[in-house]
């Protein structure tokens, strides 16, 4: 056995349990970074690390045994009987303390006046992968969706650990674990909204295949140049299989039109990491 993989199997012996929450409060609430036991790795799929397609290594003990998950309250959340909570996974070369600062992550939810807690778990540690780990296993979202809201409700967060509705979202790579959680996360009915930033490289049968059957749930896709044809592959489907939707180009949308259950927008205004800032625009959409 390679030492990575020693290394990785001792690591998830000793600090995979959920610990205990450390909060730091700002103006736009409370937030704690938690090391959990269903965060997406340490995992077997990542055991040997990842070789990307330009043949660049990532080693496991560099990125992969990182098992931290971004918890985040906001402000005007308000406690009840279920939680909801907002799911976001992040894109490539990033991590979790990263993502909140650089795409204000915590500022678009108080914006869009979600009562929803942030989940951000720690995907490949700035490393340029799609895998997701745990959370392409069945069942893997309901584990870290479980465990988070267990975490909240041991510190006083909130008074009960049962699920509300649940929104998934991410940019750019986050598109197969999106994917991944909508086939077999294990929390098919709570899912009610899904907004990809960027981010339909893949996974474009489980994107149109959920539409087709949560015609009450919201979806949306904003997309840059690069992704207008799989973004067509799904809008295609979704025109095959007469379920209606709305698409529009940034600079020419008229009043209410990304309130339509389905909605596509091409950004002529924004590059790839700038279409984050439309989480807000589809959180506040989704609320009214």
């Amino acid at each position: 056995m390679r030492l990575h993989t020693i290394v990785a199997a001792l690591t998830l012996a000793c600090t995979g349990l959920a610990s205990a929450a450390e909060w730091f409060g700002n103006e736009w609430g409370e937030t704690a970074i938690v090391k959990m036991e269903s965060a997406p790795f340490p995992h077997e799929s990542r055991a040997e690390g990842f070789k990307g397609r330009n043949g660049t290594l990532w080693p496991a003990e560099v990125h992969y045994m990182n098992n931290e998950v971004g918890l985040y309250i906001p402000n005007t959340f308000k406690p009840g009987p279920t939680t909801d909570v907002i799911v976001y996974f992040h894109g490539h070369g990033n991590d979790v303390r990263k993502s909140l600062e650089t795409f204000k992550i915590r500022e678009q939810i108080v914006a869009a006046n979600r009562n929803a807690i942030l989940i951000l778990p720690q995907g490949p540690y700035n490393a340029s992968d799609s895998g997701l780990g745990k959370l392409e296993d069945p069942d893997g979202l309901k584990n870290l969706i479980a465990e988070s809201l267990g975490v909240l409700n041991e510190d006083g967060k909130i008074p009960a650990a049962e699920l509300g509705h649940v929104v998934l979202t991410g940019h750019s790579g986050a598109y197969k674990g999106i994917g991944m959680c909508l086939r077999q996360g294990g929390v098919d009915d709570h899912i009610n909204e899904v907004y990809l930033l960027d981010a339909s490289y893949g996974q474009l049968e489980d994107f149109s295949g959920w539409i087709e059957k949560h015609p009450e749930g919201r979806f949306g896709s904003i997309f840059t140049d690069h992704l207008a044809g799989e973004n067509v592959i799904i809008m295609a489907t979704l025109s095959k299989d007469k379920v209606p939707f709305v698409l529009r180009v940034d600079d020419n949308i008229e009043a209410d039109a990304e309130k339509a259950p389905v909605f596509f927008v091409h950004t002529v205004s924004l590059d790839h990491n700038g279409t984050v800032s439309w989480l807000e625009r589809f959180l506040k959409a989704g609320n009214e």
